[in-house]
């Protein structure tokens, strides 16, 4: 077993939130950035108003009910671009982006891991607009999340190592202001490549003022595992102007699933300023047979900024696990990631 290094110990625990407090606070060396594209507003088209916008009908009633849909969504939206989440991604904005991200992670049970990824999606107008062609792939592990952004992605393989990337066709069946139906057919990077099938089904709807209701329901299949289906339920919450709360609960039934595999996660964004945000998470998860079993609790605080270019981001995020031992007991294990990642928009 290796040795912790010295130095290691006494920074993470002792030394992080006073660093992610002061990086927090500070402003860039590198200069003022131009205005974030995440903060530019799109009226026209984007998540927050379907493919077809709110144009159709100019009554009292549909401008109001739009009015209501932008300013609950908007946040949301904000804030799963500025993160880079994939979430904002399979939204759907049209054009190309592509995103890299660079890292490195030190964890008490596995030392340094160095986590890269990288997602590359395009519309495909000659073919049709509702077609995207989606390239994605990931070094060592990085357990960020404890909700899967990708179904087919459940991280339950043990050979998951051998599947961490991708690339399909994802092609939008029907869009409209509240929902969206889409199908999805790739290949895994493995030798001989192993194909994967998923239909895709997403209905957002303001529940009041300040709460925006959102459902996903997937069916996937995969040559190895056969057939499952995942759903999730998110409430956001606008607190504020700067604060949006997040309760987010998964389950995806598959052939290499314990039952229901499930995850449950409460997240509290919080927008410094246009160029800089911070994430508060807690969550856990765990499966339903033999019996229903809680496998893992976490907790971590992300911080990103952007830097020096609308393009250039920077992240730091502390965090604490607590797995659940062949005993039964829980030993929380803290970890301590750093990322860089780079963005192409167009």
């Amino acid at each position: 077993m290796k040795e912790t290094p010295l130095l290691v110990k006494m920074f993470p625990i002792r030394v992080l939130p006073v660093v992610t407090i002061l990086l927090a606070l500070s402003g860039s060396a590198l200069g003022e950035p131009e205005e974030p594209h995440y903060a530019q507003s799109r009226p026209d088209r984007g998540p927050c108003m379907g493919q077809e916008g709110y144009t159709r009908e100019d009554t009292w009633l549909d401008r109001t009910h739009a009015y209501l849909t932008r300013e609950l969504c908007e946040p949301a939206v904000w804030f799963d671009g500025f993160f880079g989440e994939e979430r904002a991604d399979e939204e759907g904005y049209p054009g190309t982006s592509a995103r890299l991200r660079f890292g490195v992670r030190w964890s008490e049970d596995e030392d340094f891991t160095y986590p890269n990824q990288f997602l590359i999606s395009t519309r495909l107008p000659k073919a049709t607009s509702k077609l995207k062609l989606v390239i994605a792939g990931r070094g060592e592990d990085d357990p960020t999340h404890i909700l899967p952004d990708d179904p087919v992605d459940t991280g339950l393989d043990e050979q998951e190592e051998a599947r961490q990337g991708k690339v399909e066709l994802r092609y939008d069946v029907r869009e409209r202001s509240h929902s969206k139906f889409s199908i999805n057919a790739g290949l895994r990077f493995d030798w001989p490549p192993p194909p994967f099938v998923r239909a895709r089904y997403r209905y957002t709807y303001p529940l009041n003022v300040n709460t925006l209701f959102r459902f996903i329901q997937t069916v996937f299949w995969e040559e190895e595992d056969g057939f499952g289906k995942t759903t999730r339920v998110d409430l956001d919450r606008r607190l504020s102007e700067p604060l949006l709360l997040r309760w987010s609960g998964s389950g995806t039934h598959s052939g290499i699933s314990q039952g229901i595999d499930w995850g449950t996660e409460l997240s509290l964004f919080h927008r410094l300023s246009e160029r800089a945000a911070m994430t508060y998470e807690a969550g856990m998860s765990g499966y339903t047979q033999p019996e229903t079993t809680i496998d893992e609790y976490k907790a971590d605080v992300r911080f990103r900024r952007n830097f020096h270019r609308i393009w250039l981001f920077y992240e730091l995020e502390p965090e604490v696990r607590w797995p659940r031992d062949v005993d039964g007991s829980f030993k929380p294990v803290w970890a301590l990631a750093f990322r860089i990642e780079v963005q192409f928009n167009s």
